[in-house]
């Protein structure tokens, strides 16, 4: 077990039992428990261990290696001997070439044998309006085209809908003010994206990932998104005066004022698959598509 993790670059250690082993590998930890006690399972299986590396806290994978063929396993990854025969032999081969294994770390949604019926994974953690997540782990690197392990984080947004009514009069001209739009804005690098989030769901989130905290507040977004609408609603005007045989022109410019503009602002996520290898590729896990630039502010240094 250890020379396979040890073969895709893990860092290794022992730990006190009950647990067996540590990895780390960047921010991503995976926990190790070889064992086929029930109870030592059970409880393995719903504990959840957190590792703060830097300032930021992250949530432990758990493997376990077992020959107990009727465990039954929620929120861990589960290897038995075909698995350890399988990856021992891939880490002898890639220590031979000179290559880093390629290991997926990835729970496994459990199978209803009678039906066929394959059971979704148990959601964990406090309930958050979400987009779907559409693309599971394995696709997610296939889309990546790079050899990787993936990591779900849902990114925070704030979904927004606005309406500007307003009027102005001076010196016989009406400027009226009149717009209605909807949109999305990051909330940890405030830019706005082009995104229909009418498909929102409130539900857990699936185990293993990380639940991004907000960058920007409501009060900061909202002051965003009004300060844009003010700019966009601006209308300059040229005033035509007469005064014997002389003309004036008086330029003047209108905005709205707040009062005039109602905002309706919700906190949303959006699942993002990250996929890391010798560079990191990140997936939108609702679309599919690749981005082209970051969700957060994160730069990893190599």
């Amino acid at each position: 077990m250890c020379r396979i993790l040890e073969s895709a670059s893990f860092d290794v250690a022992d730990l006190e039992p009950p647990l067996d082993l540590s990895a780390m590998k960047r921010e991503e930890c995976v926990l190790v428990l070889c064992s086929d006690n029930p109870s030592e399972i059970e409880e393995f299986d719903k504990r959840t261990y957190h590792l703060k590396v830097g300032e930021k806290e992250v949530i432990c994978k758990k493997l376990l290696f077992t020959l107990n063929e009727n465990v039954k396993m929620r929120n861990s990854i589960v290897w038995g001997v075909q698995e350890l025969i399988k990856y021992s032999g891939e880490a002898t081969l890639a220590n031979i070439l000179n290559r880093q294994l390629s290991l997926m770390l990835e729970i496994v949604p459990m199978h209803e044998p009678e039906s066929g019926i394959i059971k979704p994974l148990e959601l964990v953690g406090p309930e958050i309006f979400h987009l779907p997540l559409k693309i599971d782990a394995k696709r997610a690197v296939q889309i990546a085209s790079i050899e990787g392990l993936p990591h779900c984080r849902y990114i925070p947004h704030w979904r927004y809908h606005v309406v500007c009514k307003g009027e102005r009069t001076y010196k016989g001209k009406v400027v009226t003010f009149d717009t209605e739009k909807s949109g999305v804005l990051n909330a940890i690098n405030g830019q706005t994206i082009d995104l229909n989030p009418n498909q929102l769901e409130k539900s857990g989130v699936i185990p293993d990932s990380e639940v991004v905290q907000p960058k920007i507040s409501k009060d900061e977004a909202l002051n965003r998104i009004i300060s844009a609408i003010i700019e966009e609603q601006s209308k300059h005007i040229r005033i035509k005066q007469e005064k014997g045989d002389a003309i004036f022109y008086e330029e003047k410019t209108f905005k709205p004022e707040e009062s005039d503009i109602k905002t309706d602002v919700t906190l949303m996520y959006i699942p993002i698959w990250e996929v890391k290898g010798k560079k990191i590729i990140e997936v939108n896990g609702f679309t599919g598509e690749i981005l082209t630039t970051p969700m957060d502010e994160g730069v990893e240094i190599l």
